[in-house]
């Protein structure tokens, strides 16, 4: 009854606002057509009407002048206003004019003004002062030619009084067809607290406020640019950002064409009628939303339904841009986003998750003080200016929702106008409610779904693990905790021919009482055994004597409780449970709590089939698992296996015919070296020979002298010697390769031995000696040594060989497509292993030199286009490869892994980035 006539109170006060908005707004409508028409004397008078210039020039002219004197108002204004004055009347006019400025009083005065074709007309002039005695207000009317110059001043003239109110009163302004202003009166200056200057040349953007559309502005300039009359009520912005309104009327000064050539503005201020205005309908929106939110309030539903009500009313009632409501999230200390209407363009800033303390919505969270503030723009706190001067955002509130010293959440509000003070505290009084609203919801929602919480935890707990030891805990400890009852247990009924037992194997219970874990054959066990054997639902709500079986107020006694609820339950493979509550004071058992054990005995016995046939499964699918494993296990090693006999007969044949072909050119390179020494010496021999016929027999026969000239002897005795060397340098050279093809082959070393790497390296280079110099483009491949001293290394040196043909290979096929300078740079060194100073080293015996430790490094780098890092991950996978189908098996780097860190325990690694070349590095440590 008491929220029924709180919901009267404000409607009937609700329909008296409205009754008092539609009378103030009939009077303000009379008052506006009354300012109107006086705006509008100016400009339609017949006679002359001015504002001067204390500097003689007209400022200000209505159509009238042109009419009389035939000069535009542009000519007019651009001479000195004597310049349109007879000479003889100039000393009349400016004393006149000067009793104006010095004393500020008016006067009235006849002189001649000169029309366009040169004539004269005679007019009565009423000058008076504006506020600042800089402009002077004047009228003027065209007199006869006989009355004298300077009559008797007529008692009351009604044209030039009005005019000088209508300056006195308007704010006016003149402005060129662009829109520029030329001229402001005092009022406008005084309104907008710009001076004369500042708005001379600038147009009416200055003091735009934003809160007009641009549609508005469009529909003003289209009907003042055609030549009609505009006027309407805008809200400006001053210099000090204060807001104030206008009554306007904007009139089109027309030339000869009917173009407009300036525009007349005139406003009255309406700043206090449009706020009182704006607080009669605030007002009556208030009440509206008042009985508005409390009806939703208090029609419930969840969190999310409410707060999307209640932001829709608050931006309906309160002409808002946007409203939005955060809840505060307890466990992650954010506020989350619930509900909002309007701005659907809002920034990160006002959006999602928020902590607490960070922006403008967490300081008011962390405050708990309302935030606001009516220029958002020229707020420090405040963020996103962009966002807020395209949505033409004025004012801004948050209030923090707390209800019992605790936080709930943060409600804010946008406007394109200053929030009255009445729609603060109204803002203030709905932001209680909500966190009321809010926290009640959440409390009801929280202990409506712990029920099906309860049942969910079970199902999901039964998907998850299918433990049913964990299981069975979580039932009895989630309904002790749901139903607040005093004990809570889990127990399986065992029967046999011989006797039926009970067996409790879990438990959850009062601190205070004792447990009753454990095995019950006899006594108890056998009444409440049976009940269970039968599937017999107990229900007992008072055990007193007599109201119960004498076996079963046993058990109660034994439980030390009076009132007992037993939900019996079977699984498919026939066992039989029970899931059992007890309470040591008399209660009603519901019929949703009955229904809740039910479910929970169901899900449970669905637990047990489906943790027994887990187990089976399981069982089985172990067995199958150490199979598949076994049997994976045995695939790998075979793929392994064949890829390193592939690799190792491709290489072994290789081998076998480097061998056989080294062997063959060996015996006939030995024969022709062994002969090439005795050739040499016969040769010599000869060549003394002759050496002494000549010197013997000077003149020889003419025969033999011929045939010596003929054969050149003394160039044979110079040159011959030359070819024995030469035949013996390329015999050497000869011999040299076939100890390199002998060297790389290593057919003859099964076993670990010690060798010198950089033979390997300089055998591998010489067998690839033709692709590295014949490239396609002719300029070859650069290789780079770099070799560092290294000891003999124990390895397996074929192998070892093997890997260096794999990298070098591939280093080689992929420079073959890069422009030149192509380079390959091999680096070796030796890394000592650092000293552990556990223990003073022994001494070494004298004949016996300490054997170094550590590891030797190979870098071998290329200047190619690099690898990916997807790629890279999988350079050492067996038959992977980037190399088109027939150009390579995928097996060349995944053996020589192998072979350098399973063979040798040492480390392949590769360093490459796409376009920065790529770097292989071979660690093989010293054993």
């Amino acid at each position: 009854m008491d929220g029924l006539r709180l919901l009267a109170r404000q409607v009937i006060a609700q329909l008296e606002l409205r009754r008092r908005t539609a009378a103030l707004t009939e009077a303000i409508a009379q008052h506006h057509a009354a300012e109107t028409e006086q705006k509008l004397l100016f400009s339609l008078s017949a006679h002359l009407a001015c504002v001067m210039g204390a500097d003689g020039y007209l400022k200000r002219l209505n159509p009238a002048w042109r009419k009389l004197l035939g000069y535009t108002a542009a000519e007019l204004m651009a001479k000195p206003f004597l310049e349109f004055i007879h000479p003889d009347d100039w000393e009349i006019t400016l004393n006149h004019i000067q009793k104006v400025v010095a004393k500020g009083k008016k006067v009235t005065f006849q002189n001649r003004c000169r029309h366009r074709d040169g004539s004269y007309h005679r007019l009565q002039w009423r000058i008076g002062p504006l506020q600042d005695r800089q402009l002077l207000c004047a009228t003027a009317s065209e007199v006869s030619a006989d009355a004298p110059l300077d009559p008797k001043p007529p008692q009351y003239d009604l044209l030039s009084d009005l005019a000088f109110a209508l300056n006195q009163h308007s704010i006016a302004a003149v402005t060129d067809p662009q829109g520029k202003i030329l001229y402001a009166n005092d009022k406008f200056c005084e309104i907008s607290w710009y001076s004369r200057e500042e708005l001379i040349g600038q147009d009416h953007r200055l003091i735009s406020s934003g809160y007009h559309s641009r549609e508005f502005f469009r529909d003003m300039w289209q009907t003042i640019s055609s030549g009609n009359v505009w006027r309407g009520e805008i809200c400006n912005r001053a210099k000090n950002n204060i807001l104030y309104w206008v009554d306007t009327t904007i009139v089109p000064i027309l030339d000869e064409t009917g173009k407009p050539q300036r525009y007349i503005a005139l406003r009255t201020d309406i700043t206090e009628r449009k706020e009182a205005e704006q607080e009669l309908k605030a007002r009556s929106h208030l009440a509206e939303l008042g009985a508005a939110v409390g009806v939703t309030l208090s029609q419930g539903g969840t969190v999310i339904d409410i707060l999307k009500r209640c932001t829709a009313q608050l931006v309906q009632y309160l002409d808002a841009h946007s409203a939005y409501v955060w809840t505060l999230n307890p466990e992650t200390r954010l506020l989350e986003l619930q509900a909002s209407t309007g701005g659907y363009s809002c920034p990160k800033e006002f959006q999602n998750r928020i902590p607490i303390g960070i922006s403008v919505i967490g300081y008011a969270a962390q405050t708990r003080q309302p935030y606001l503030t009516d220029n958002v723009l020229n707020d420090m706190c405040i963020g996103s200016k962009d966002w807020l001067e395209q949505e033409r955002i004025v004012g801004f509130a948050a209030y923090p929702l707390v209800t019992e010293d605790r936080l709930i959440g943060v409600m804010a509000l946008f406007s394109h106008l200053p929030f009255a003070q009445t729609v603060h505290k109204t803002l203030g009084w709905i932001s209680n409610s909500l966190a009321v609203a809010i926290d009640r919801t959440l409390a009801r929602e929280e202990l409506l779904s712990r029920r099906e919480a309860l049942l969910f935890r079970l199902a999901s707990q039964i998907r998850a693990s299918l433990d049913l030891e964990a299981i069975l805990e979580t039932t009895v400890s989630e309904v002790w905790s749901l139903l607040q009852v005093d004990r809570c247990q889990f127990l399986w009924c065992r029967s046999t021919l011989e006797a039926t037992r009970l067996e409790i194997t879990h438990e959850a219970r009062n601190p205070a009482l004792l447990s009753l874990l454990g095995d019950y054959p006899l006594g108890p066990g056998r009444v409440l055994g049976e009940k269970v054997l039968n599937l017999e639902m107990v229900r007992i709500a008072d055990g007193r004597p007599g109201a119960v079986e004498p076996g079963l107020l046993e058990v109660l006694n034994r439980a030390d409780a009076v009132a007992h609820l037993l939900m019996p339950l079977e699984t498919r493979s026939h066992k039989l449970g029970a899931i059992a509550c007890y309470h040591s004071s008399p209660r009603a058992w519901t019929d949703s709590e009955v229904e809740l054990l039910q479910a929970v005995a169901d899900q449970v016995a669905i637990a047990i089939d489906q943790a027994e046939l887990y187990a089976h499964s399981r069982e089985a699918a172990i067995a199958a698992e150490a199979q598949a494993a076994q049997l994976s296990q045995t695939l790998q090693h075979l793929q392994q296996t064949q890829a390193h006999l592939i690799q190792s007969e491709k290489m072994s044949s290789l081998g076998q015919m480097v061998a056989g072909i080294a062997h063959e050119i060996n015996n006939p390179v030995n024969f022709i070296n062994g002969n090439l020494v005795h050739a040499n010496n016969y040769t010599k021999d000869l060549l003394h020979l002759l050496n002494l016929y000549q010197n013997h027999i000077p003149d020889p026969p003419d025969e033999v002298a011929q045939a010596l000239q003929s054969i050149d002897l003394d160039f044979i005795a110079d040159d011959l010697p030359k070819l024995m060397t030469s035949m013996k340098i390329g015999a050497d050279r000869i011999r040299q390769i076939v100890l390199s093809l002998r060297n790389f082959s290593r057919l003859d070393e099964a076993e670990k031995k010690p060798v010198d790497i950089h033979e390997g390296i300089d055998s591998t280079l010489l067998i690839l000696q033709n692709r590295l110099k014949n490239h396609a483009e002719g300029t070859g491949i650069d290789v780079e040594k770099e070799y560092g001293s290294l000891p003999k290394v124990e390895c397996y040196a074929g192998q070892l060989n093997q890997v260096f043909m794999n990298i070098l290979v591939n280093a080689i096929d992929a420079l073959e497509e890069c422009p030149p300078p192509r380079r390959i740079t091999i680096s070796t060194e030796f890394v000592p292993q650092p000293a552990i100073a556990l223990a003073p080293p022994a001494e070494p015996a004298p004949s016996q030199s300490p054997e170094p430790t550590g590891c030797v490094v190979i870098r071998i780098a290329d200047n190619g286009p690099g690898i990916s890092a997807e790629t890279r991950d999988r350079l050492f996978d067996p038959f992977f490869t980037t190399k088109p189908v027939g150009k390579g098996t995928g097996l060349g780097l995944s053996i020589s892994y192998q072979i350098v860190v399973q063979r040798h325990g040492g480390s392949l690694e590769c360093e490459s980035e796409v376009g920065k070349g790529t770097t292989f590095i071979i660690r093989i440590p010293l054993i």
